[in-house]
């Protein structure tokens, strides 16, 4: 039987996001999957968590108590709360998934974060952070935009050949040999586009308007 994809806003245990784009995706959004710790954070202490993922080590007793029948415990050392929510999300068919509190707090942890994406590329992913947002592609793409807006392209597979369109440093079927080839582009116009010979690139574009 065909299951249409859900959707769901992943909390992450980063800095409470502070961007109004973020803000209003808390506000409109109704289901929630906190990484574990995340749900501690006070700035979160009037929404009602789905579920609560990870290995459980950073939640107060009390939340635990409070919230025992909505928890997903999973032990695994090898992976990190976020990868834990997102297997999960996967596994249970949730593909359209909006992450927010990636980013902050650790650099460590955002650089991780974000490359977490190469491994899920066949879920819809966004990361929305304070500065813009994160997604991964594997085939050809529109990007809505806006002129001068930052654009910054990532790929891990050197044999990956990307052609763009409306980007002030057009790309012409070309690879990117060090992770950091591909950044501190821009927009020339209200649209770009990128297309790739295979596998999935990350791409990174600024918010129009600032916190």
């Amino acid at each position: 039987m065909y299951l249409k994809n859900k959707s769901v806003v992943i909390v992450a245990n980063g800095s409470t996001p502070r961007h109004s784009k973020a803000k209003k995706i808390l506000e409109s959004s109704n289901k929630f999957i906190f990484c574990d710790g995340a749900i501690n954070n006070n700035a979160y202490k009037n929404i009602k968590p789905f579920k609560i993922i990870g290995d459980l080590d950073s939640i107060s007793n009390d939340l635990l108590k409070k919230y025992d029948n909505i928890l997903v415990r999973d032990p695994n050392q090898n992976t990190n709360d976020l990868q834990k929510a997102l297997i999960w999300c996967q596994n249970n068919n949730f593909l359209d998934l909006t992450i927010i509190g990636a980013s902050g707090k650790r650099e460590d942890h955002t650089i991780g974060n974000i490359f977490l994406l190469f491994k899920f590329s066949k879920l819809n992913i966004t990361i929305v952070t304070d500065e813009g947002t994160f997604i991964i592609i594997s085939k050809k793409t529109t990007f809505e935009s806006y002129i001068n807006q930052q654009v910054s392209i990532f790929s891990v597979d050197k044999n990956v050949k990307i052609k763009s369109k409306n980007l002030r440093f057009p790309l012409k079927n070309e690879s990117l040999n060090n992770i950091f080839d591909g950044t501190l582009n821009s927009s020339t116009d209200e649209k770009f586009d990128l297309d790739i010979s295979h596998g999935s690139i990350i791409v990174f574009q600024t918010h129009q308007e600032k916190i």
